[in-house]
């Protein structure tokens, strides 16, 4: 079930769902200060799960985002196989059930902050150690947003993992040109 959160200023609010651990929306003030959705999502959360295409709206992707080549790498001397999901040439961010088809549990929520963990099991689609990922998101003042990941195994294993959000700074308004925006990330 998603969850909704917004800054103690009510400068944003936005949407979060365990499945993923994925944001489903967020939305900012525009300069005339109507409230805009500003990533791309589904309206119905369950199409998270139930899409074919799954096109990464907006969940952690891991256990190793981006791609293994030929699914295999090497650690301490062992070969390890993993799923080979993209075109069966790859791992692409995790394999077929990477941590962005993986159900979180709620850990903490509070009006503006949530915290979602999971745990991945050691073996778990062939890599090694279990792994417990926590993701903390927190809405702050002057429409802020906090995302802080962390991952702790029992074993030495590849972790990369990362927000896989797609921005649409139009809201859909469906401008022409992105050529006038400027995003600004202190």
């Amino acid at each position: 079930m998603a969850r909704s959160l917004r800054a103690p200023d009510d400068s944003i609010r936005a949407t979060f769902q365990p499945y993923g651990s994925g944001v489903t929306e967020l939305w900012v003030k525009d300069r005339w200060g109507g409230w805009r959705d500003i990533v791309l999502g589904y309206d119905n959360t369950t199409n998270w799960a139930t899409d074919p295409i799954h096109p990464n709206f907006g969940p952690i992707v891991g256990r190793y985002a981006n791609r293994i080549k030929n699914g295999t790498f090497e650690l301490n001397g062992h070969t390890y196989r993993v799923p080979k999901n993209e075109n069966g040439l790859d791992s692409l961010h995790g394999g077929d059930i990477g941590y962005d088809r993986s159900n979180y549990t709620i850990a903490h929520l509070s009006a503006n902050e949530l915290v979602l963990e999971h745990m991945d099991p050691d073996g778990f689609q062939g890599f090694p150690g279990q792994v417990k990922t926590t993701t903390r998101y927190r809405l702050g003042k002057n429409a802020t947003w906090h995302i802080e990941l962390n991952a702790t195994a029992t074993k030495e294993t590849p972790i990369l993992l990362t927000s896989h959000v797609y921005w649409n700074l139009d809201a859909f308004n469906e401008t022409a040109s992105a050529l006038d925006y400027v995003l600004h990330m202190p």
